[in-house]
């Protein structure tokens, strides 16, 4: 991995600059920039472990992303405290981070032997110039040179407080027993003085790692001297889904269980989708392609185990021991048999969209087809990929059985107090309600 040599008398002037404007940025995981593929933020020790550290401790993140445009930029990053709805906070930079608050992504490498033509940047955190003070919802900010923002992520720094015993179990009104998941939880306080739990706790519930589908405002039912109690019914109720569907394109000379075929073409017979129009930078005159099996809508009240990963994605090239640069980007082909509706919004969804509803991730119907379809640009790898219409699940249904993950997050904000920390998590499967 090669490292950006900064020159210290060129580096102070520029951290007395601006930072972008906070009222342009989502705070939430967002690309800003359409050369800006394959981001992910995840523990170091596993990327399929979420962006979770606890305060004070040795764990780290790591952040990774690419930049088609091939050309070595200055990137900086860095951190902004928020609340439990991913508000900023009302604290300031040197209160919640020991060290520098602006730092260059320093990590690089080029692309190595592949078609498409990129940089790998890389940064892990805390580290020497940088560490967190306080517990609580973090966004990371990467912006250029020009403070134009690149790209926003969330993560999570937390205490270990309190302790957290949860259950799960079908929906218990007769209408949600079989489309529906109930989380049950009690909070051992462990001694910890909270004087008004009612105001002073916030509970957020998080269904595998979407952000867009939690349960939050969820009250104590029993509050006693050393335990509170949560025991709702509708109010921590999910729609459970179902198992996510999956491909597979880390080795382009097999064809793994949905994948139809994987193909070259010459780019100056394609009409190039608009950002590749920009980022494409080949090394050949060649594209490598995918198509994806028809797909086809799960909403017939049959459950099929089906092992995923929740959602989540994992970048590799299976031949390579340095995936992070050795691999290749593939345009994948994704085709859906649904029938037509003008008010149908439908999107691919996961990690593999940022857990987010953006028009590139819409498919659009093909009229000589008779199905929707749409192309998506993308590394080497495993994904997990739902069909989400109009933010519900009309697509996939709703099954029981469906094996999700939940994470409980624990917010306490006593009166006196300017931020809200995190005090306990719990993560709890629903893998035992076949």
């Amino acid at each position: 991995m090669k490292k950006i040599q900064i020159i210290i008398f060129f580096l102070t002037p520029f951290f007395c600059n601006s930072q972008p404007d906070l009222d342009e940025l989502y705070f939430k995981d967002y690309n800003y920039n359409n050369c800006i593929k394959s981001s992910t933020l995840t523990n170091n020790e596993n990327q399929l472990l979420d962006p979770i550290v606890k305060l004070n401790s040795n764990e780290t993140i790591k952040l990774s992303f690419d930049d088609l445009g091939n050309e070595l930029k200055y990137y900086m990053y860095t951190f902004i405290h928020c609340d439990s709805n991913w508000e900023k906070s009302d604290i300031i930079y040197n209160e919640y981070l020991d060290g520098f608050y602006e730092n260059y992504v320093e990590d690089y490498n080029y692309s190595f032997n592949t078609i498409q033509q990129y940089i790998h940047y890389e940064l892990i955190f805390p580290n020497e110039n940088v560490n967190f003070l306080k517990s609580g919802n973090y966004i990371i900010l990467i912006y250029d040179e020009n403070l134009n923002p690149v790209l926003t992520k969330r993560f999570i720094v937390y205490e270990d407080i309190l302790r957290i015993e949860s259950n799960i179990k079908r929906g218990t009104f007769s209408k949600d027993f079989y489309t529906k998941h109930e989380i049950d939880f009690k909070i051992y306080l462990n001694n910890f003085n909270i004087q008004n739990p009612y105001d002073e706790l916030s509970i957020v519930i998080q269904q595998n790692d979407d952000w867009n589908y939690i349960k939050k405002d969820i009250k104590p039912t029993f509050v006693g001297k050393n335990i509170i109690e949560y025991d709702h019914e509708e109010q921590t109720s999910f729609n459970a889904g179902n198992e996510f569907r999956k491909f597979e394109i880390s080795n382009i000379d097999f064809f793994s269980e949905n994948v139809d075929s994987i193909y070259m073409k010459n780019i100056k017979e394609i009409e190039l989708f608009d950002e590749g129009k920009i980022c494409v930078k080949s090394s050949q005159d060649n594209m490598i392609f995918a198509s994806l099996k028809k797909d086809y809508s799960r909403n017939v009240n049959k459950y099929f185990n089906n092992y995923d990963l929740n959602g989540k994605k994992q970048l590799f090239n299976e031949r390579s021991i340095y995936s992070e640069y050795e691999s290749e980007y593939i345009m994948v082909d994704f085709y859906l048999k649904y029938d037509y509706h003008e008010e149908n919004e439908i999107y691919v969804f996961g990690a593999i969209s940022n857990w987010d509803y953006k028009e590139k991730y819409k498919l659009k119907y093909n009229e000589k087809l008779k199905l929707y379809n749409t192309k998506l640009f993308l590394k080497q790898g495993y994904y997990d990929y739902q069909y989400k219409m109009n933010n519900e699940n009309e697509i996939e249904g709703n099954y029981f059985e469906t094996k999700n993950e939940y994470t409980i997050y624990v917010y306490y904000k006593p009166i006196w107090a300017r931020y809200e920390k995190i005090i306990g998590i719990n993560k709890i499967t629903s893998n035992y309600l076949d």
